[in-house]
């Protein structure tokens, strides 16, 4: 069989327009299919402004975080100080549990009357974290 030039690039044409069609369908089936495993960040829910006695016992609950994961994942709860640049933040009096959310008095407040202490609670799904 004998091919001319002409009807060479002619076939070659095709062919490169027929790869970039086949690209083009699998990188849209792919980012499709991509776009339907995303993982969603947790949602919480909580009240976040805690007015506590400075006699509070330590030990106490403070709150209860919720939290709920549209993708069913187990969540690992966790709390951080909020430091604004004034140097390292206190340590914070609370505790949470990592796997209820229940944040507890993990120290004595005996002084501390009127003092804002700011904080991030955390959630956690393994893939996407949340601070509130």
């Amino acid at each position: 069989m004998v091919l001319c030039c002409e009807c060479f690039v002619l076939i070659s044409k095709m062919e490169i327009r027929i790869h970039y069609i086949c690209f083009i369908t699998f990188w849209i089936i792919t980012k499709a299919s991509c776009q339907l495993h995303v993982n969603t960040p947790p949602i919480m829910t909580f009240e976040r402004n805690w007015v506590i006695p400075e006699t509070e016992e330590v030990g106490s609950v403070i709150t209860r975080v919720g939290a709920r994961d549209n993708d069913a994942d187990f969540l690992i709860y966790g709390i951080e100080p909020i430091s604004f640049g004034d140097g390292p933040p206190r340590p914070l009096p609370f505790r949470i549990n990592n796997a209820t959310g229940v944040v507890y008095l993990n120290e004595s407040l005996k002084g501390r009357a009127g003092e804002n202490i700011n904080l991030y609670v955390t959630a956690f799904n393994g893939d996407l974290p949340v601070k509130t």
